[in-house]
């Protein structure tokens, strides 16, 4: 189950480590990914990360003498879907844990998670569970609530302007947006000058465009990904705008840098950033990655790298220690992870230094 250098596909790769689900001497991790819908790049590029991970642990022996396998099933970005796969994976392929992506994911699944009782850590995902999260579903991921706190401050400060208008797509994940967007603000100082939704699977947004320009915005908070959220962009460029437009990390998308028109050329986002300064595991990631895929490593593979090497760091500690994967997720410390030396709280969350970024000339420049 090796990396090849630049010829592998995530779906050759993907089949033939679940051929392996059968194995009594296998362990298998299940993955309810995004691989197609609104949300496939991100999923795709975080299953590449875990793919790494995986190989390396098997490549050092594996967990207690078994080799790992990962089992994904595609959610399509929809919430139906992403039931189905955790349904799925815990009771037909009988996976040991699971790796989950997007927030539409992490909304819908945790009825079903807390129902089958199967360790699932979500990633790429920035929404909020604040009640009734299942016990069994932790998240590996920054989430809205800090993220748009340090945004707004950034907004307040470096700056140094006192509103801002919000855009952010018709559904439950704009909701938390415009409500922690709204809490980041008011705690800031800032005023709300405009808000705007609109439909993400429609690319119809000029209407959306207009209402919003209209109120001669300084600085636009966009949030999405997408086609629908790429063509709201591109009419904000065709219709003028010159201000200045922040968001969180979806903005700085290569498709979206690309698709985009260089509307978000100089747009500012928050995220986390990969450990730099010659950090030893950062620099072996980075060139596994690039030997793998011939490409530079993000941040989004690198959630995928981190959630993966946690769980497997879990299921080691389970075994040696003979206690359940869901109390050995909070003894994980030092696992060489690349987004932070991370551990859970009692939340079932990471709490995750963020930084601010700026797309520079088609690239991700950290701020501070």
């Amino acid at each position: 189950m090796r990396i090849t250098k630049y010829l592998i596909t995530l779906a050759s790769l993907a089949l033939l480590i679940s051929s392996c689900k059968q194995d009594p001497n296998v362990i298998a991790i299940g993955g309810a990914i995004s691989q197609s819908g609104d949300n496939a790049m991100q999923g795709t590029l975080g299953m590449k990360g875990m793919m790494i991970a995986i190989d390396e642990a098997n490549q050092a022996g594996g967990v207690d003498g078994k080799k790992l396998s990962f089992i994904p099933e595609d959610t399509q970005t929809k919430a139906k879907f992403a039931v189905n796969a955790i349904s799925k994976l815990s009771r037909a392929d009988k996976v040991s844990c699971i790796i989950s992506t997007g927030d539409i994911e992490f909304q819908a699944i945790n009825d079903i998670v807390g129902k089958e009782r199967v360790v699932t850590l979500a990633t790429i995902c920035s929404g909020m569970l604040e009640e009734n999260r299942s016990p069994y579903l932790f998240r590996y991921c920054f989430n809205e609530k800090i993220q748009d706190a340090v945004l707004m401050r950034f907004v307040k400060d470096s700056l140094h302007v006192d509103e801002v208008a919000l855009l952010y797509p018709n559904n439950l994940w704009g909701k938390e947006i415009e409500k922690y967007n709204e809490e980041g603000a008011r705690a800031a100082g800032i005023r709300i000058s405009a808000k705007e939704t609109y439909d993400p699977s429609s690319n119809d947004q000029k209407g959306v465009a207009v209402k919003l320009l209209a109120r001669k915005p300084e600085v636009i908070c966009a949030r999405g990904f997408g086609d629908g959220f790429e063509a709201l962009l591109r009419y904000l460029s065709e219709l003028g705008f010159q201000g200045r437009i922040i968001g969180d990390i979806t903005i700085s998308l290569p498709g979206t840098i690309n698709n985009t028109r260089g509307i978000v050329q100089g747009a500012y986002y928050v995220s986390v950033d990969l450990k730099q300064g010659g950090d030893p595991v950062t620099e072996h990631y980075r060139q596994r990655f690039r030997d793998a895929y011939g490409t530079e490593p993000s941040v989004w593979d690198a959630l995928g790298y981190d959630s993966c090497k946690f769980l497997i760091e879990a299921l080691r500690i389970s075994r040696a220690e003979d206690i359940p994967l869901r109390e050995a997720m909070f003894k994980v410390r030092d696992a060489g992870l690349l987004l932070g030396d991370n551990s859970f709280s009692e939340s079932n969350d990471v709490e995750f230094n963020m930084s601010i970024f700026q797309i520079v000339d088609g690239k991700q420049t950290l701020v501070h």
